[in-house]
């Protein structure tokens, strides 16, 4: 499932990812659920994040895991271990890779649906082709309380 918004603002965010957690439950085994704003509008992602953004992606439990905000700004929900660090737990990662947020938050949803379709074709949907991929864009984590 995606929610497609023209616009992200501040005061927007309770309300959209409140309905998309809430619409996960309509396809509880769904791999993919994101919400997909073309532009972000006075939202602040970095050391300072948007509170209403931190408290909506508690709230939301990893349910929305997969967000893109504007053509910069591309977020993503690891579970437990999937990201393969140690010391991983449940996390929302943000990342900053300027003019490529559209394209991961949709190679994302390609690879969800269709994993067997992709399978060793990364090189197609991931363009950041160095030894760190988005990683070297990490921004920031936000572990999910």
């Amino acid at each position: 499932m995606v929610e497609v918004k023209t616009a992200m603002r501040s005061g927007d965010i309770p309300e959209i990812m409140t309905k998309a957690t809430q619409n996960a439950g309509m396809a509880p085994f769904s791999n993919f659920n994101g919400i997909f704003a073309f532009e972000k509008r006075n939202l602040n992602i970095g050391t300072n994040i948007n509170q209403n953004l931190r408290n909506s992606l508690n709230s939301s439990n990893g349910e929305v895991n997969y967000i893109c905000l504007g053509e910069n700004i591309f977020i993503k929900f690891w579970g437990a271990r999937e990201k393969q660090e140690d010391n991983l737990d449940r996390m929302y990662s943000f990342y900053k890779i300027d003019d490529l947020a559209f394209s991961y938050f949709i190679s994302n949803m390609v690879e969800n649906i269709a994993p067997d379709k992709v399978f060793d074709k990364s090189w197609f949907l991931y363009p950041i082709q160095n030894e760190f991929g988005k990683e070297f864009y990490n921004v920031m984590d936000l572990k999910n309380k």
